[in-house]
C-alpha cells in the first residue's frame, strides 16, 4: 500500500508566474444565462431606491396633508435628485466589490442633505433617511455604523421631523431601510461569493502550471544538458580527429532521440485523461483551498485507469470535501474491476508522524 501526501512545488519560472498573474487579475465575469440570483439582486438594489423616490413624490404630489402640502412634492423631488444619484453610487460600488472613490465625503454630502433639508422642510429629511441609513450600514464600519444608525434615526425622528405617531414613523424608516438594505447584502455577498471561487480556480490553474513546468525542468533539462556537453566534445574533437569525432556526433543524436522521446511521453502523459490527472487536478483545488488530503493507494496501477466512470466518481469526491470545508481528508483508491477504481473518502484518523 502506497500513501502520499498532496503536496505542491514552489515557482520556478519567472515567466510562467507572469502570465498566470496576469490573467488571475482578469475581472470577475458572471454567468450570462438567465435571471440568476446576483442579477435579480442587483436589479433590486439599484431598482428599489428610485422605486420607493417616486413612490414617495407620487403621494406628496397626489395626496397632501397639513404635514406635507403640494409644494412639499418640489422640495422632496429636489432632494431625490441629489439624493438618490449618491445612494446608487455607493450601491454600485459595493455590489461590485470595490469602495467608492471619496465615500466619507459623498456619504457626509448625503447626511447633510438630509438632515439639513430636513431642517428647513420636514418631509425631506422623512423622504432621504433612507436611503442615508444604508449608505450608512454599507460604509461604515457595523459598529460605528450602527451607532450613526441610532443616532440618525432618532434625530430624524424625534428633533427635525418629528410626527404625530412617532412608533409608527420609526417602523416605517426601519422596514424601509431594511427593503433597500437587503438586495445590496445579497449582490455584494454573491460578488463576493464569484471572486473568490475565481481566486480559488487561479491558484489550482497557477499550482497545476507551476508542477508541470517543474516536470519538464525535471525531465528535460538534464538531457538538454547532456546534448550540449556532447556537442561541445564533438566541436572540439572534430577539427583534431574527424574520424574520432564521429563517436561523438553518434553520441548526440542518440542522445537527442532519447530527449525526444521522453519529451513526447512526458506531453502524452499530460494530455491523457487519466486517474492521476483526475487526481493531481483535484489535489490542486483541495490545496490552494487550505484542506489537507491524503492519498492512500491500493496499487500503483490504478492511477492509469481511464474509466470514465471512476473519473466522474472522484470528481464528485473532490466536491464533496471542497463543501465540507477544511480539515484532515483521505482519499482510498483501489481497483474495483477491469480498469475500474473505487472512490471512498474520510477524514483522516491517522495520527501525524513525529520526528525523533
Amino acid at each position: 500500500m502506497v500513501v502520499r501526501r498532496s503536496r505542491m512545488p514552489a515557482p520556478v519560472s519567472s515567466e510562467l508566474r507572469a502570465s498566470v498573474a496576469s490573467g488571475s487579475r482578469r475581472a470577475v465575469r458572471w454567468p450570462s444565462a438567465g435571471w440568476t440570483v446576483e442579477r435579480i439582486a442587483t436589479v433590486a438594489a439599484l431598482g428599489f431606491p428610485i422605486a420607493i423616490a417616486g413612490i414617495t413624490l407620487a403621494r406628496a404630489a397626489l395626496y397632501p396633508t397639513l404635514w406635507a402640502p403640494p409644494a412639499s412634492a418640489l422640495a422632496i423631488g429636489a432632494a431625490y435628485a441629489f439624493g438618490v444619484p449618491l445612494h446608487l453610487r455607493h450601491v454600485w460600488y459595493t455590489i461590485h466589490g470595490a469602495r467608492p472613490p471619496a465615500a466619507l465625503a459623498t456619504l457626509a454630502g448625503l447626511g447633510l442633505l438630509t438632515l439639513g433639508g430636513g431642517l428647513a422642510h420636514g418631509p425631506v429629511a422623512l423622504a432621504l433617511m433612507p436611503l442615508l441609513l444604508v449608505s450608512i450600514l454599507i460604509l461604515v464600519p457595523w459598529r460605528l455604523g450602527g451607532f450613526l444608525y441610532a443616532v440618525v434615526l432618532v434625530t430624524v425622528e424625534f428633533v427635525i421631523a418629528p410626527t404625530r405617531t412617532p412608533s409608527y414613523s420609526i417602523f416605517s424608516a426601519l422596514w424601509g431601510s431594511a427593503i433597500l438594505f437587503v438586495p445590496v447584502w445579497l449582490a455584494s455577498a454573491v460578488a463576493t461569493l464569484h471572486a473568490n471561487r475565481a481566486e480559488l480556480r487561479d491558484r489550482a490553474v497557477l499550482r497545476e502550471r507551476l508542477r508541470i513546468d517543474r516536470q519538464i525542468r525535471e525531465r528535460l533539462t538534464p538531457a538538454l544538458e547532456r546534448i550540449v556537453d556532447q556537442g561541445v566534445i564533438a566541436a572540439t574533437t572534430v577539427s583534431r580527429d574527424p574520424v574520432a569525432s564521429a563517436g561523438e556526433v553518434e553520441g548526440v543524436i542518440a542522445e537527442s532521440r532519447t530527449a525526444l522521446t521522453d519529451a513526447r511521453r512526458l506531453v502524452a502523459g499530460f494530455k491523457e485523461s487519466s486517474i492521476r490527472a483526475e487526481l493531481q487536478a483535484g489535489l490542486a483545488i483541495l490545496d490552494a483551498a487550505g484542506i489537507v488530503a491524503r492519498v492512500v493507494l491500493g496499487d500503483d496501477a490504478v492511477l492509469a485507469s481511464a474509466d470514465e466512470s471512476s473519473r466522474r466518481e472522484l470528481r464528485s469526491a473532490i466536491a464533496s470535501i471542497l463543501r465540507s470545508g477544511p480539515g484532515a481528508w483521505a482519499i482510498e483508491l483501489s481497483a474495483s474491476g477491469p480498469g475500474a477504481v473505487r472512490v471512498r473518502i474520510g477524514l483522516d484518523e491517522t495520527p501525524p508522524a513525529r520526528g525523533g
